[in-house]
């Protein structure tokens, strides 16, 4: 029960993240950072795509938690096996958008 109901927390953390440090040119330093936040909007917009992309990854983590115990069954082994695979499937989403939208 703690891993259906605290793991999508701990998603949507890594989610804010990732998303940030991925989209922002934090290696280059933060005159970087700040050219590249003025050009996406001023850190008011930054922060609001921010907490876009942490509520949606809380949001489908239970529905992907909820859709795999509603399919699998909650007894069976096949869904605690795949229960993390679930709860994390929105940081593997996020990463796929960077990957693709780089």
């Amino acid at each position: 029960m703690a891993v259906f109901w605290l793991g999508p927390w701990s998603c949507c953390f890594w989610v804010l993240i990732y998303s940030q440090l991925s989209a922002a040119p934090w290696r280059q330093g933060a005159a970087a950072v700040r050219q590249w936040r003025e050009e996406n909007g001023g850190l008011l917009a930054t922060s609001m795509w921010a907490t876009a992309w942490m509520i949606g990854a809380l949001f489908f983590s239970y529905v992907a938690e909820g859709a795999l115990l509603l399919f699998a069954g909650r007894g069976a082994a096949f869904s605690r096996m795949w229960l993390p695979v679930a709860t994390y499937s929105p940081l593997a989403f996020c990463w796929l958008w960077r990957k693709a939208h780089a």
